[in-house]
């Protein structure tokens, strides 16, 4: 039998793309694009699709993805669906659509080398050695009478991070115990339960 070719191995025969917005944004530390959002059609094994992206915590992410069968083509299956290169099409539309990265200097847009931005990229850290670091600088946060309002925006800021992304890594944080959970209204967590606490029957 020969080997199943991944959906990643197709080639899309064209894609034809337009920028949504003009607003910048920052794709890694201190580097930008010039759009948020973008559109692209495409035409994958006989479908066309439209796909749109966007920029979420410096991360492309599809917006919206929509497939129809050309005329006289095969119909839309559950296998289809599995096949479109999603991946495939959002670092195309990334590569390809939202122009030229840059940084500022003062108002000032300088483009910067492309290798730049896929180095910076890179050096995002793994989550498993990052969660710790959010964890720790959240509650040192807390324990400062400067930054304890807004701890998440003092922490996005000491770890080069944007507010979205702590914001998502404190909140992981407290459904897996790492900290408590917040009180009502306000910023901070609640005193965890100590092991002993944790396994003492009810009523006790």
């Amino acid at each position: 039998m020969a080997p199943r070719k991944s959906a990643q191995a197709h080639q899309l025969a064209w894609m034809v793309g337009e920028a949504l917005d003009d607003t910048p944004a920052e794709v890694a530390h201190g580097i930008f694009l010039p759009h948020t959002r973008a559109k692209v059609t495409t035409k994958f094994k006989g479908y066309d699709l439209e796909v749109i992206v966007r920029i979420e915590d410096r991360q492309p992410v599809c917006d919206l993805l929509s497939i129809k069968a050309s005329r006289g083509g095969p119909s839309v299956t559950a296998t289809t669906l599995r096949e479109i290169p999603v991946a495939s099409i959002i670092e195309q539309t990334l590569a390809g659509v939202f122009g030229y990265p840059f940084r500022f200097d003062g108002d000032e847009r300088v483009e910067v080398a492309t290798q730049s931005l896929v180095n910076e990229r890179a050096s995002r850290e793994p989550r498993r050695v990052l969660m710790p670091r959010v964890v720790a600088a959240y509650r040192e946060a807390l324990a400062n009478e400067a930054t304890r309002s807004k701890p998440i925006v003092a922490v996005a800021q000491r770890l080069n991070y944007q507010p979205g992304y702590i914001s998502r890594l404190v909140s992981e944080a407290r459904k897996e115990g790492l900290l408590g959970a917040a009180s009502p209204g306000m910023a901070g967590e609640q005193e965890l339960p100590s092991p002993s606490e944790k396994d003492r029957p009810t009523g006790q």
